[in-house]
């Protein structure tokens, strides 16, 4: 099963994507993990540019302007993202404290 969510940028010129991909056997799940990649048109009609591939929780993304893409982590994981500029667009990783405080509030 792959699950797709879609990012614009504020200018709508990339489109960030973290794709979930979940492979399941009759009980439980067997294998778990995550692409994220960045998506244009321009210049040219598709571009694709792989960002990261990662078996853990993926990061949240966030656009904190219409050139820079953030990587939000909830704990201090070491992800190396295979660009830190994708086509103009910089990839930051920021460790997001507030995400393991909305992950303790969360009932197992």
């Amino acid at each position: 099963m792959i699950s797709r969510d879609t990012f614009p940028s504020p200018d709508h010129a990339w489109t960030a994507v973290d794709e979930s991909h979940e492979c399941v056997s009759w009980i439980f799940v067997t294998d778990l993990w995550s692409e994220i990649y960045l998506v244009t048109e321009r210049p040219v009609p598709l571009q694709v540019i792989p960002i990261l591939t990662t078996r853990y929780e993926p990061p949240q993304l966030v656009w904190s302007a219409p050139d820079v893409l953030q990587l939000r982590v909830r704990w201090p994981r070491r992800f190396d993202p295979y660009v830190r500029n994708a086509d103009g667009v910089r990839i930051e990783m920021r460790y997001d404290t507030s995400l393991i405080d909305e992950g303790a509030k969360k009932p197992r």
